[in-house]
């Protein structure tokens, strides 16, 4: 979990609790919501027993940075995830995937309050870095893991 300003955050919370194959998931904001996305990932032949091993949490707030980047503990055999939350990027502009990532989803929805962008890498052994550009200086919290 990632959240160190009030208007910006990435979350990620899982479950392996799939017995019957279904599960609901519900999300309850505390209080006035000006954009806001949810991602489901289903993933298969996931060790249950200790799914999510590793995390690790970035955010710049400053609006001083052209780049997200976040180092996530790896090990050979894991995919690797990232959820990044950008804001302010202008209509229309998006950012721009990191080398040797697959993206999964980069949501731009067409105003310039927020955008939110994931993928995937192959684990290796030791940190690897997943990193977005933006085409200008913005504020983003991301969360990656294992």
């Amino acid at each position: 979990m990632q959240r160190t300003a009030a208007d910006i955050a990435s979350y990620v919370f899982y479950s392996t609790d799939f017995a019957d194959g279904a599960q609901t998931l519900t999300v309850e904001y505390s209080g006035a919501v000006l954009q806001g996305s949810i991602v489901v990932y289903t993933c298969t032949g996931v060790w249950t027993s200790n799914p999510f091993r590793g995390a690790a949490t970035t955010s710049n707030f400053s609006n001083n940075g052209l780049s997200v980047s976040i180092d996530v503990p790896s090990a050979s055999g894991d995919l690797l995830f990232d959820a990044v939350a950008v804001g302010s990027l202008n209509a229309g502009l998006s950012p721009t995937i990191g080398a040797g990532q697959t993206s999964l989803y980069n949501l731009n929805v067409g105003t310039d309050n927020l955008d939110q962008s994931g993928s995937t890498e192959p684990g290796v052994g030791g940190n690897v870095t997943m990193s977005w550009s933006t085409v200008s200086t913005e504020a983003w919290a991301s969360v990656g893991g294992r």
